[in-house]
């Protein structure tokens, strides 16, 4: 398993590329132009939320992770560049038996208002945490918790071996409860506090000067929301910001001037993935399910929308992880999807090039959203390929794409989801593939799943915990639950006059080293 993750650590390794010096600010925002060293303690950047908001609140749907790319909160662990989880607020975890942890947390470190972070802070916060976020409540699963100076003791309910994970994701951010502040303003320990958050996003920091690891060298940070992905380019091209995080694969060859522009990759094990809504009466019928998986052209995919920068997917996990190894799904063939639906019963008996069943037309909605400008791409080659074997296809681009796919008018949904955001693979596939998932938009249910989690929740072996996580994927690819194409590395690009500033770990992106040179 380490070696895996080794191996594709040094595939990542920055691509040395990033950023023109344009000619002026836009309004009051400090970019990159050419009079940017008299500003050298400010900077610009664009940020973008995946959910479509801006609540930087960490238990808002997934919103922890962007409140950690732009430094605001914490976790008391954090996962490196290996997918292994190292301290960060906390200097150790011990588990005393199956259900009880003893976590020391780090002694010196200060709430950006100055509050003490403790044992009680820290119980505060995850109290909060799981009372307001059902994913962390599940994961997590806590009984109980008792403080005692820097150390706090954790009672689960049950024995569950990825704890220590569990708290690296971003939403058991550490944010002081008690401070009084807005819940869309949290106040972390991170090295930029918020100032203000407009109506459009746009998220005003500034350094918070007693940050535990040293004092930040830029002082403010104006970050704009920009979620498409031609406007972040432009703004970069412009001068009126430094940055970029998660520019898409086709956009790149726009910032390949290496004179100018830096591009930083960093690999979060990020699938870009189909659910199939099992609510939905079309897609009830695995005929239906398994013609659309093999009319998804994973190869074309990675050559002609990701500029083969990516790599074709055929399991949640990459190959590299460890995780995919043996695991199978349906190839692209839409000669066997045409004949598959014809076994099942479905016709053009009217000529109209839709197949029809018991007088309904085969007619899909495709929900996906701009923020990730792939996935609509995606959706827009899958349509076109289903419309050659008689599947009509409707494409809704949504902004929020968690609310949307909440609701049960649809068909197939996408996503661009980090399948190893805590470094243990339970996270993912409780998540999505659990009956009871807190992201299982698609409501697949199946009991050998659900029983195959419950036995990798609870195994520290490593050598069980592969074989586990490849029978739970099998069974799900063999229900034609999900579809997985693509696998991506996370581009962030900035300007050639700044440094260090590169995603450290998986989460944290500004940072109190970033400076320009």
């Amino acid at each position: 398993m380490v070696k895996a993750k080794k191996r594709w650590a040094k595939r990542i390794a920055a691509v040395a590329l990033a950023c023109a010096l344009g000619t002026g600010a836009v309004g009051a925002l400090v970019g990159c132009s050419s009079d940017s060293k008299s500003n050298s303690d400010e900077m610009s950047v664009a940020w973008t939320s995946n959910a479509g908001e801006y609540n930087l609140d960490p238990t808002n749907n997934y919103m922890g992770w962007q409140g950690s790319y732009l430094g605001i909160y914490e976790q008391l662990f954090r996962i490196d560049a290996n997918f292994d989880p190292q301290p960060m607020l906390a200097e150790s975890a011990e588990m005393v038996n199956d259900t009880t942890w003893k976590i020391t947390i780090r002694e010196g470190v200060t709430f950006q208002n100055g509050n003490e972070l403790n044992a009680q802070a820290v119980a505060d916060c995850l109290n909060r945490t799981i009372s307001m976020n059902e994913r962390a409540k599940k994961s997590l699963d806590i009984a109980s918790m008792e403080a005692d100076g820097n150390v706090l003791t954790v009672t689960t309910n049950s024995l569950n071996t990825a704890f220590k994970n569990e708290l690296s994701e971003p939403v058991a951010s550490i944010i002081d409860v008690n401070s009084g502040a807005a819940e869309d303003e949290p106040v972390g320990t991170g090295p930029y506090k918020i100032d203000s958050v407009e109506g459009n996003g746009d998220v005003e920091l500034s350094a918070y000067d007693s940050y535990w690891q040293g004092e930040p060298k830029i002082k403010t940070v104006h970050a704009k929301y920009l979620t498409d992905d031609q406007s972040k380019v432009s703004a970069l091209q412009s001068g009126e910001v430094c940055a970029l995080m998660n520019v898409a694969d086709d956009q790149l060859g726009n910032l390949s001037d290496t004179s100018k522009y830096t591009l930083h990759q960093t690999n979060q094990a990020r699938a870009h993935m189909l659910y199939f809504n099992m609510k939905s009466e079309a897609m009830q019928d695995d005929a239906v399910r398994q013609a659309v998986d093999m009319c998804v052209d994973r190869d074309s995919y990675v050559s002609s929308i990701y500029n083969n920068s990516a790599e074709a997917s055929h399991a949640a996990f990459p190959d590299s992880s460890g995780y995919a190894d043996g695991v199978t799904c349906d190839s692209f063939d839409a000669e066997k999807a045409k004949q598959i639906l014809a076994d099942a019963g479905y016709a053009d008996n009217d000529g109209d090039g839709v197949l029809e069943k018991d007088g309904k037309k085969l007619s899909l909605k495709l929900i996906t959203y701009q923020a990730n400008a792939a996935l609509p791409m995606d959706c827009e080659a899958l349509a076109s390929q289903l419309s050659q074997i008689g599947i009509a296809a409707d494409i809704e681009v949504a902004e929020k794409i968690t609310v949307r796919l909440a609701d049960s008018d649809w068909d197939i949904g996408t996503m661009a989801y980090s399948t190893l955001p805590t470094g243990n693979p339970y996270t993912y596939l409780s998540a999505v593939m659990g009956s009871d998932g807190t992201s299982n938009y698609g409501h697949y249910s199946n009991a050998k799943v659900d029983e195959l989690l419950g036995q990798l929740k609870k195994t520290g072996d490593e050598a069980k915990q592969k074989e586990l996580v490849k029978q739970i994927q099998q069974v799900a690819l063999d229900d034609h639950a999900y579809v997985y194409m693509v696998h991506t590395l996370v581009n962030d690009v900035t300007a050639a006059d700044v440094e260090n500033l590169a995603m450290q770990g998986q989460y944290d992106w500004l940072n109190y080293q970033m400076s320009y040179k």
